[in-house]
């Protein structure tokens, strides 16, 4: 966090204060690199524990630091200074409570002498170039269960630091602070333990808080400092000061206070830092900072016995959210000021092998192996023997020169001599880089580093596969090569005959043609010809070297070589500045529906389009109907299936399904947008679907890879299928057995948000959006437009007119009976008796007209009032490019736009709820229905987001089964024609396996197309370059209307794609 500055006075003034008074204390003793690993089982149990106001020392600290106590300092100095009385800082200091909290048993230990003048500006110069250079310290841990849960990992709470500066910084004045906070409390009181020890550079400090001695969890290592603060172990917030004067805000970081070094909020916790809080961690799980990969510059979870686990947690982007992870038995370990993390250290993914030319000589040739040291900064030159270790060489054989590169992050090793003995078969070496081959941090020497092979001179034929460019650049078209260089043997020059080597794997139709290079010693291998089938999927290839193939006299043939990959054919990204100028012209058209430069801005900006690339795919839906036939190529097998077209939901994407009641008031989870729905073939949900599971994996920051994904989506696509598939010859469509309510969601992720939700009433939902009583507890039956500036603005007269004028016909819109039934209870029902603007909600629909309106229900009481969503409807994304979406045409909807998405609602849903209608204004067409109390989805989940893979599948699974019930209950077949049609000519036809993996291909390959597009325009969305209102005037209209005092102009009152503006329909992709 960047809120510490040596600049500010206060902070000039604590380092003064340091100056005149700095002690140096023997450093803490603690465990080795490890620690005491959390061991406890995990219970689920969690308590809301008190917090408490004192602080103090306990045997650790007596026993092994004398800080120093304030005297005579009235202007407020944050460091505390010696007292003038006693130079040397023997006084105990007094805790928050006014007393002294040292043993009668502790041992005194005398203090070392204060150092030097010149000492103590070195040391305040190194905490200076530490802070200076933007890599404060940060808090790395924290775990708050030690206070309150018998079953705890460890029997204290703690909070430890790291420092990520190559330079050591002193703590002496320093404060840990904790604070409550959660979801019902957010406290301005902070505890303070004060700081007096050094965390030296790239290491730990452990800071001991409240706890139990007598709880069955572990001690933690020999704390660093101690305090009695008992932290929550669910909802808090801490924050690292750089002076001991208690914090008075509740949100330390906005604004920014300058001595605050970090803050963390966690759990439910509405103080933190960035987007979010951390995530919510427990007595069995520990809030653990990421550590940042050295090489790759990300964040990555540092988990014991992987890489990252040496990296240090340093990871810092100043949002709580992204920078923690949770920790649970046996992935971490707490660390102190003593614990040296040892050097990471790998074998070079190149030299890693070095040859003998004969049974005891070492090949001149290949007599190197380089390893490279991930952290720490190595010496530059030539290593002393004692700065590493190499076993393993054959007796004999020896490291004759090691020559370390800070540069390159390498030590290259030489091996020279004669061995003793024959070298008959290869042989493992094991490395180690000591601490003392780096300058500087808290590092231990690496551990031991296999993965470097002496190969025995050998005749068979070796060698490695060192480039594959192996692909089709089109499903039936292959190109590109790859080599194998030759490691035992020498490579015949020029063309080699068939018969030097053997293919195994190679498509038929395919040829390949090998060639020697001697000056290299490789030979390359070329790919070419037409397949007789698409190749869809990665295809392994192997090769044998034939001893005819080298010049070797008696060589032998190779082992297969594996490895080789021929690619499967991919799409080509759409990239540069005609597709720059292209996605400008379209997203502008696409938009040019309103004039309101503040929303567009806000629609473009880093809360809209621009913040992820799943934002830019949710914003802009019509572009992936726009790209069918170009980016997208959806097989012509696939326009001539029958009956396999329904209502899709147009607009599918993970944040598309949902919870909310059906007319029962029972909660469900289904489609939750039907604004883009129309009749068109089922897969482009599916493929729509797809491309959104990568896009979440990368606004979500999961670490999952390609693979993990693809795998996710193939199991998305095959529960579908079988969904589709238990349909056939049964009504469960249109009954209670294919409603995904709480009698058919399973115990999992989903069925947590659901049982969270479900609990919701209508009159929190009232109290949360109106204006609600003075005791909070009723609303007062006026929405809360001032109240949330960022959700509502005030209705003109105009706009107001609009709804009020036209209700009427909403209501005649309704089913009768309901509207019958509900006017017998009370004479008023539907009265509108509020409404406000709705803003910035849907990141496709911002820019559209959108009301919230209150109105009444059952009785005179705003208790039971209802808040309905009244938004402005278009013709379906899809239309944009009808041709290839095979749209089923229509030129002007029955009834409005409006009354197209009802139709959609209640076709695609079960049960859908009673306030479902619609009304056209004098140039708009509007969907009303009822915002649901248990309205949400995945965001509502503990922690906002998905955590897990399982996490992500147990969600996706469900919404597989969703569209799956949707597509089949909304089809205008006979009976389960449809049904029947998409099983019998795509899963059990024996074409499901192509046809998935093509869904699966095209998919994945929009996504990257997506996440090209999304790079190529961010900067554009965020700097304003597409807000265009100044030149609306040049596009094409067909008139203009003015919304009464809002006098916005808006082109045919209708969007583009509509009469008067349109959008790309073809090659032209221009306006019309």
């Amino acid at each position: 966090m960047s809120y510490f500055s040596l600049n500010h006075s206060r902070i000039k003034k604590a380092m003064l204060a340091a100056l005149a008074a700095l002690l140096v204390y023997p450093a803490a003793s603690g465990a080795g690199w490890g620690g005491t690993v959390a061991h406890a089982e995990e219970s689920g149990t969690s308590q809301s524990g008190s917090v408490q106001g004192t602080t103090g020392l306990t045997d650790d600290t007596a026993a092994g630091q004398i800080p120093t106590a304030p005297a005579g300092d009235t202007t407020g100095s944050q460091v505390p200074a010696a007292p003038s009385g006693d130079p040397a800082g023997s006084q105990e200091p007094a805790d928050g409570g006014g007393s002294p909290q040292s043993p009668d048993d502790a041992e005194v230990i005398a203090p070392v002498p204060n150092p030097t003048g010149q000492e103590q500006v070195e040391m305040a110069a190194a905490n200076e170039a530490a802070i200076l250079a933007d890599k404060p310290v940060v808090i790395s841990k924290i775990f708050g269960g030690g206070s309150q849960n018998s079953d705890a990992l460890y029997k204290y709470d703690f909070v430890e630091l790291f420092n990520p500066a190559d330079t050591d910084v002193n703590l002496e004045g320093w404060s840990l602070q904790y604070a409550a906070s959660s979801a019902k409390t957010d406290s301005p009181s902070w505890q303070v333990t004060p700081l007096h020890g050094t965390i030296p550079a790239k290491g730990y400090y452990l800071i001991q808080e409240g706890g139990k001695s007598t709880l069955l969890g572990p001690d933690l290592p020999a704390p660093d400092d101690t305090g009695n603060i008992d932290m929550d172990n669910k909802d808090g917030k801490v924050a690292l000061v750089a002076d001991t004067v208690e914090l008075t805000v509740l949100n330390p970081s906005s604004p920014a206070v300058s001595s605050v070094v970090d803050f963390v909020g966690y759990g439910a916790a509405p103080s933190y830092e960035g987007s979010g809080a951390a995530p919510t961690p427990s007595a069995q799980k520990t809030l653990v900072r990421k550590a940042e990969d050295p090489i790759l510059g990300t964040g990555v979870p540092s988990v014991i016995g992987s890489d990252a686990e040496l990296y240090g947690n340093g990871w810092n982007t100043h949002d709580n959210k992204s920078d923690f992870d949770i920790a649970t038995l046996g992935t971490f370990a707490p660390h102190n000021a003593s614990d040296l993390t040892p050097l990471s250290v790998h074998a070079d993914a190149d030299k890693h092998t070095i040859r003998m030319a004969s049974e005891r000589d070492i090949s001149p040739a290949d007599a190197q192996f380089a390893v490279s040291v991930v952290t720490g900064t190595l010496k530059s030159g030539e290593l002393d023997p004692q700065d590493y270790e190499v076993s393993g060489l054959p007796a004999g054989l020896s490291v004759t020169h090691a020559e370390a590169d800070p540069q390159s992050h390498q030590v290259m090793f030489t091996v020279g001599g004669t061995a003793e003995a024959d070298v008959t078969s290869s042989v493992e070496l094991n490395v180690v880089i000591r601490k003392t081959a780096v300058t500087g941090g808290a590092y231990n020497d690496s551990r031991t580093e296999n993965g470097i092979t002496l190969e025995n001179h050998t005749l068979q034929i070796i060698g490695d596969v060192v480039s594959n460019t192996l692909g089709m650049t089109e499903p039936l078209t292959a190109a590109g090569s790859f080599a194998i260089r030759i490691r035992s043997g020498a490579a015949k020059e020029g063309p080699l005959a068939d018969t030097d080597y053997a293919v195994t794997g190679l498509p038929e139709g395919l040829q390949i043609q090998a060639a020697g290079d001697t000056a290299s010693n490789q030979i390359v291998f070329t790919v070419s010809g037409t397949a007789a089938e698409p190749v869809i999927e990665p295809v392994q290839l192997t090769v044998v070297l034939k001893a005819s193939a080298v010049m070797t006299e008696g060589a032998l043939d190779s082992e297969p070589f594996t490895g080789i990959v021929l690619d499967r054919y991919r799409t080509p990204v759409q990239a540069g500045e005609q597709r720059r100028a292209e996605l400008t012209n379209r997203i502008k058209e696409s938009n040019a529906y309103y004039d309101d430069p503040e929303t567009k801005a806000y629609k473009y900006g880093t809360d809209g389009m621009a913040a992820s690339d799943a934002a830019f795919y949710r914003g802009a839906p019509y572009l992936m109907y726009e790209d069918l036939g170009t980016a997208i190529k959806i097989p012509e097998g696939w326009k001539k299936l029958q009956n396999v077209k329904t209502w899709i939901g147009g607009d599918a994407h993970i944040a598309n399904v949902g919870f909310y009641d059906d007319k029962y008031g029972s909660i469900i989870f289904d489609l939750n947008d039907f604004d883009g729905a129309y009749i068109a073939p089922f897969y482009l949900d599916l493929l729509r679907m797809t491309s959104s599971l990568y896009l979440t994996r990368d606004s979500e920051k999961l670490a999952l890879s390609d693979g993990e994904i693809r795998s996710m989506a193939a199991d998305m696509l095959e529960e579908y299928m079988q969904t589709l598939q238990s349909l056939i010859g049964n009504d469960s469509k249109i009954t209670d057995a294919s409603k995904l309510d709480m009698n058919h969601v399973s115990d999992g992720f989903t069925k947590t948000i659901m049982t969270k939700l479900a609990k919701k009433t209508q009159l929190d939902q009232l109290i949360k959006w109106t204006v609600p009583t003075a005791d909070g507890k009723h609303s007062t039956g006026v929405l809360n437009v001032a109240g949330k500036p960022d959700k509502y603005r005030a209705a003109s007269e105009s706009e107001r007119a609009e709804v009020e004028q036209n209700w009427q016909k909403y209501v005649d819109s309704l089913e009768p009976g309901f509207v019958q039934t509900s006017l017998a209870l009370n004479p008023d029902y539907f009265k509108i008796k509020d409404v406000a603007v709705r803003i910035y909600q849907g990141l496709g629909s911002i820019g559209s007209q959108r009301y919230n309106v209150l109105i009444e229900g059952p009785t005179s009481s705003h208790d039971d009032d209802f808040l309905l969503d009244v938004k402005q409807s278009f013709k379906p994304d899809m239309f944009n490019n009808a041709e290839e979406a095979l749209v089923d045409p229509y030129d002007a909807y029955p009834g409005g736009d409006g009354a197209k998405v009802k139709t959609a609602y209640a076709k695609l849903s079960l049960d859908p709820e009673p306030f479902l209608g619609y009304f056209n204004s004098s140039n708009k067409s509007f969907f009303v229905h009822k915002i649901s109390p248990y309205k949400g989805d995945y965001e509502d989940a503990s922690g906002g987001t998905f955590k897990t893979k399982e996490s992500l599948a147990d969600y996706v699974g469900y919404m597989a089964k969703a569209y799956a019930y949707a597509h089949a209950r909304s089809s205008e077949y006979p009976g389960d024609t449809f049904e029947t049609s998409v099983i019998s000519q795509v899963y059990d036809g024996g074409d499901w396996t192509a046809f998935e993996t093509t869904l699966l291909n095209l998919g994945e390959d929009y996504y990257r197309q997506v996440a090209s597009d999304y790079e190529l325009m961010k900067s554009d969305l965020i700097g304003g370059k597409l807000i265009d209102v100044a030149g609306l005037a040049d596009l094409a209209l067909k008139g203009a209307c003015r919304s009464g005092a809002e006098r916005r102009i808006l082109i045919s009152c209708f969007r583009p794609g509509q009469a008067g503006v349109h959008r790309y329909s073809g090659p032209r992709r221009g306006v019309d």
